[in-house]
């Protein structure tokens, strides 16, 4: 689904054919209605939510009421279900030899089979850490988004002196809030490096980042993926980019590999031109699975710098300091 949104912001490419939306989270209503009002076709939304998600998440139903998120997101459910069917479900499956030819999806037992061409996924939204990881910054695990996020004091400054991670790279809170959470670590950087500098007071910013933040409990605990979406079974692939399957992961899993970096050498998992960016999450759980353990016992891929893989001629072009041209020259 986040490919059909790039497609659609950045090309104006709207979906064609029989097409069906599977998952949870408040971007797949959003992309939703943006397909529909582009004029594009959605013959039916699949919603995975787990039913025992709303035990959790009516302890914070109060705060959600009272946050900007409650009426965005009931105006955004009245405009989609308006125009197309909506079914809770319990599982997807795409169907189809060469191309995809159907969606069969069931609930309670009953089985439904939805003829369709294109099937859009999405099963929530999690911070891309690889950057603060290469630079050694400490991450701890968040059961409420299922993601490591990196350890950050009030100010968003990490574990390591000088660097301040802001924005979703702090954990998903939305738009508003990633804004909120640049000028605080901004401020505070200008304060680090001029502490006689004249820098704007936080308060405000805090309350107003607090009142953005009041309806993410709310919608995380909600829309946490179900179990068997995060951690596949069988011939599904965990790995895209080295083409590993779930039951690969978990049989070296079961023969005693500890962790995503020791899977690395039996497998070569996030070894691939994403770097782990799309299966590191999905190799902690799968490996903590088979493990017993937890994910924060299991750990996450080690990453080292070029974050994402560049090619020799983006090399070639990076310009060279004054240092650098000195050492060539001696």
């Amino acid at each position: 689904a986040g490919g059909a949104q790039t497609a659609l912001k950045a090309q104006g490419l709207v979906a064609q054919g029989r097409t069906v939306m599977a998952g949870s989270g408040p971007l797949l209503w959003l992309l939703a209605a943006q397909t529909l009002r582009a004029g594009g076709r959605i013959d039916a939304i699949l919603d995975t939510t787990p039913r025992r998600n709303w035990a959790m998440a009516m302890f914070h139903l109060p705060d959600f009421m009272l946050s900007p998120y409650f009426a965005k997101g009931l105006a955004l459910l009245r405009e989609v279900r308006a125009k197309v069917p909506v079914h809770r479900v319990d599982t997807v499956e795409a169907v189809g030899k060469d191309r995809l030819t159907e969606v069969v999806c069931a609930s309670g037992g009953v089985e439904r089979h939805l003829p369709a061409d294109l099937l859009l996924l999405h099963q929530g939204v999690v911070p891309n850490v690889n950057l603060a990881n290469a630079a050694g910054v400490a991450h701890t695990w968040n059961d409420r988004q299922l993601c490591f996020v990196p350890v950050l004091d009030a100010d968003f400054g990490s574990s390591v002196p000088g660097i301040a991670v802001a924005g979703d790279g702090a954990g998903i809170a939305g738009g508003t809030a990633a804004a909120e959470r640049g000028r605080i670590a901004a401020i505070a950087a200008g304060r680090a490096l001029r502490p006689d500098a004249s820098v704007p007071d936080t308060q405000a910013i805090r309350q107003k980042l607090q009142r953005e933040e009041m309806g993410r409990a709310f919608l995380d605990w909600l829309n946490r993926p179900a179990d068997r979406f995060r951690q596949p079974e069988g011939d599904t692939l965990a790995c895209r980019c080295e083409e590993v399957t779930a039951s690969q992961v978990r049989e070296t899993a079961r023969l005693g590999c500890e962790g995503p970096n020791q899977m690395k050498a039996f497998l070569r998992c996030g070894m691939g031109p994403c770097q782990g960016r799309l299966c590191g999450l999905t190799i902690t759980e799968l490996i903590a699975a088979e493990r017993g353990a937890t994910p924060e016992q299991v750990g996450y891929y080690r990453l080292r710098p070029p974050v994402k893989p560049i090619t020799l001629a983006e090399l070639a072009s990076l310009p060279i300091s004054e240092a650098e041209r000195r050492a060539v020259e001696r």
